[in-house]
């Protein structure tokens, strides 16, 4: 397995010099990214981890899009993103989601709400599996 990390340009060197310390270089590599202007083509596999719900619906639509516009059709998405439920019930992912409101604008989702804005990138939502963590892994392939 080999990897690309797509990152912010002022975050590269610092990602390329833990590669490298890591022994890694022969398996992944950093490179800039605006995931709003395009994403790395290339990958049977694209990952982010609390990327989504920085965004409004519109613009993480821009990156999904983005993603889904080089992902082969056998690809597959994961995104590790806290999955709201509909009750009223204690859960972390409600606190971060007022937090997300406040300081970017952004918002964490229920699954349906997942399932339908992967549905306008392209995607099919697939699985969504829990972890002993806050996040959960979201599933989804290209429709």
């Amino acid at each position: 397995m080999t990897g690309t990390i797509a990152e912010m340009p002022s975050l590269v060197a610092g990602a390329s010099a833990a590669i490298a310390a890591n022994g890694m270089t022969h398996r992944c590599g950093a490179v800039e990214c605006d995931f709003f202007a395009a994403v790395p083509d290339g990958g049977d596999g694209y990952f982010m981890k609390n990327i989504v719900h920085d965004w409004a619906d519109e613009p993480a639509l821009q990156l999904l899009r983005n993603i889904r516009a080089v992902m082969p059709q056998h690809g597959k998405l994961l995104l590790a993103e806290a999955v709201l439920d509909d009750t009223a019930a204690p859960h972390p992912g409600k606190l971060l989601d007022i937090e997300m409101m406040i300081f970017v604008g952004g918002k964490e989702r229920t699954a349906e709400e997942f399932r339908q804005l992967l549905a306008k990138a392209g995607f099919t939502l697939t699985k969504v599996i829990p972890t002993k963590s806050p996040l959960c892994l979201i599933e989804a392939v290209p429709c």
